[in-house]
């Protein structure tokens, strides 16, 4: 059986080859350690034949296309049985020391911090680096995510381990490396391995060193994970596979504007709700990466990941997959942070002249960023230096969507890495700012164009949305960057159904009554009007909410089954890890929040207008600029649950006047 269509036991470690180049010396030291060659070969001569044995040097070219030069020294994936990470370290034991510092994040923690060589610097703890590179495989490849997420047990088939690799002057017990990497006090010790010669020259120490080859609870993957890693590590070349391609064709002249590149400026796109601002950004990084340009594409909002893959892959340019990175601020941000940390820079010192000095080294996410843009002004001038290309690769270009949800200090960062290429396109609504941020400065100065035209809304909800716009936002037609929106003669893309535009109110007192109202909705739209619960999503204000609406509907005894897609879990980690995998595909109910949904349509909206009291007796509404986000989000039927009542006169007057 082989591990990947076309590997064998006689190829499958990665690069093939590297094995037999190395013990023929045509390999240096700074492609290949001694101590990765040693664990490669062990791995390579104990493993069962079905596993893959991936290197360093295969990850050079982008560890999951992130553009980052950081990546794990080795990596074993089974189709079935998972996948382990090794990070190998060849210390010297008496030039480390370890200290135990108590932090309290949430509870008490003890962590084991590391001085390097340098005694004034600290080195990243080998078991946090592992880990760290354990759960950015896991949260970027999606289908394993999936998996996970559908069955919690499934995490037992992914582990990490560290290799304290022993030298001549120099030898690691297995009691000492635990003891000095603190491994007890870790939040997961069952998802790692401390390995040192002692395991590996022990007799089936393999057993021990991969704990992934003792199945006794016979759980496996249901998709081939060795394949997805693959495929992950070196994505294959982009292929226009899809029926329903984007073409430039299908753009308006102002959208056709926006997909060239232009260096050395800073574009701010306006637009309305549904006008493509996300589309432009898409076809814009397709078509930068099809030139051989690195694109990073970054946004706010954890669930916009996915959405913008796809209209990505719906673009016509043929491109390979790793010019383009699509992540949110704080993962890119924690991303430059881990790479910091990390204590080196690869080839290149950049490490050492950037974060050599204790007073360098930064505490928190602000300070991270405050000392990256004091970095770069003191080099603004040597753009090609080392520490520019150090850390996280310059982008000849940085795309920005929803560019009302970034802060000033943010926007700042990010231009740190622009390479001299220096091309931003920032896109805004200022209209969706839900979380009423201040204008970002430095973005050029004068009127911009602005996309006015809503493709996604058809004409009956536009005159409603721009009827609230007025009456809550004080909006009006002449406003130069939030206009109201423009009626069109017909949709930018066709639907796939005659729309039958339609707009309800439903007055309700408390949240019980509210989830009677919508299970009267969902039945209807079910059984009545045969549409599929795919069609239909429920916007809510808070996670509180979203909560009690899931429990609600499990526990309901509706005519039809319904199961929800929908970011909601009590543990905060798993709901930072729904929000990555959330899609609006499937036969599923969507249930998210108003914010989170921002970027998605349905066919069906159900908004909840919540009036909220806390434990502490506030109470707490649905803001209006959420509420303008979620009527913008239809494409044919709109619900609106409404528990307050500051908008009962203007629903009363303006829904039968307009639908």
């Amino acid at each position: 059986m082989n591990t990947i269509e076309g590997l064998s036991r006689d190829n499958r470690v990665l690069p093939i080859g590297i094995i037999e180049k190395y013990e023929n010396g045509e390999l240096s030291r700074e492609y290949w350690e001694p101590s990765e060659y040693k664990l490669a070969k062990f791995l390579d001569e104990n493993l069962p034949s079905e596993w893959a044995i991936f290197t360093k040097p295969e990850f050079k070219k982008g560890w999951g296309s992130s553009l980052t030069r950081l990546t794990p020294d080795i990596v074993i994936a089974h189709p079935q049985n998972g996948i382990m990470i090794f990070e190998v370290k060849e210390w010297n034991i008496n030039s480390y020391k370890p200290f135990k510092e108590i932090t309290k994040k949430g509870k008490w923690k003890i962590s084991v911090k590391i001085h390097g060589e340098d005694k004034r610097k600290l080195v990243k703890n080998p078991v946090d680096q592992a880990k760290g590179y354990f759960e950015f495989m896991r949260d970027n490849i999606y289908e394993i995510l999936a998996e996970i997420d559908e069955k919690k047990i499934k995490n037992k088939l992914l582990w990490y381990g560290v290799y304290m690799c022993s030298k001549e002057d120099s030898k690691w017990s297995q009691k000492d490396a635990e003891k000095f990497l603190g491994f007890h006090h870790y939040t997961y010790p069952h998802k790692c391995k401390i390995i040192t010669d002692e395991l590996i020259e022990k007799k089936d120490g393999i057993n021990e060193i991969i704990p992934l080859l003792i199945n006794k609870s016979g759980i496996i993957s249901s998709s081939d994970w060795a394949t997805k890693f693959k495929d992950w590590i070196s994505p294959p070349l982009h292929t226009s596979d899809r029926q329903d391609i984007i073409t430039e064709q299908s753009l308006d002249k102002q959208q056709r504007q926006y997909i060239e590149s232009k260096s050395n400026s800073i574009q701010k796109l306006c637009g309305v709700c549904g006008s493509g601002k996300t589309v432009v950004i898409a076809m814009r990084a397709a078509k930068l990466a099809s030139l051989n340009k690195k694109v990073l594409i970054v946004y706010f909002n954890i669930t916009l990941k996915n959405y913008i893959k796809e209209l990505i892959k719906r673009t016509p340019y043929k491109r390979e997959n790793n010019y383009i990175k699509i992540a949110h601020f704080h993962e890119f941000l924690h991303e430059y942070m881990d790479a910091c940390r990390n204590g080196f820079a690869d080839e290149d010192d950049a490490y050492e002249d950037a974060f050599a000095d204790e007073e360098d080294a930064f505490t928190g996410e602000e300070d991270a960023m405050e000392k990256c843009i004091e970095k770069h002004k003191t080099k603004e001038k040597k753009l090609t230096s080392t520490f520019d290309s150090s850390f996280i690769n310059n982008f000849d270009a940085i795309l920005i969507d929803e560019g009302q949800d970034f802060k000033q200090f943010w926007f700042d960062f990010l231009k740190c890495f622009l390479s001299k290429n220096e091309e931003i396109l920032i896109a805004f609504d200022g209209k969706q700012n839900v979380y009423n941020r201040e204008k970002i400065k430095g973005i050029g100065s004068g009127r911009w164009p602005v996309l006015k035209q809503g493709y996604r809304l058809l004409n009956d909800h536009i005159k409603f949305i721009n009827n609230f716009s007025r009456e809550f936002l004080k909006t009006e037609f002449d406003d130069p960057e939030t206009p109201l929106i423009e009626i069109h003669n017909e949709n930018q893309h066709t639907l796939p159904f005659t729309p039958e535009p339609y707009l309800n109110v439903y007055y309700t007192i408390d949240s019980s009554e509210t989830q009677k109202k919508l299970k009267v909705i969902l039945d209807d739209l079910v059984n009545n009007k045969k549409h599929k619960i795919s069609d239909t999503a429920v916007l809510v204000s808070t996670h509180e909410e979203g909560l009690e609406i899931k429990k609600f509907i499990a526990a309901s005894e509706f005519n039809t089954e319904i199961k929800t897609s929908d970011i909601f879990r009590e543990d905060e980690t798993e709901e930072r890890q729904a929000k990555i995998l959330f899609k609006v595909g499937g036969n599923t109910l969507k249930l998210c929040t108003i914010k989170s949904f921002k970027g998605w349509e349905r066919r069906n909206i159900i908004m909840i207008i919540s009036e909220r009291k806390s434990k502490t007796g506030k109470i707490s509404y649905t803001s209006t600029k959420e509420i303008y986000t979620a009527l913008s989000r239809v494409r044919e039927k709109l619900f609106i649950i409404d528990q307050n009542s500051r908008y009962k006169k203007f629903f009363s007057t303006y829904v039968k006047a307009t639908l």
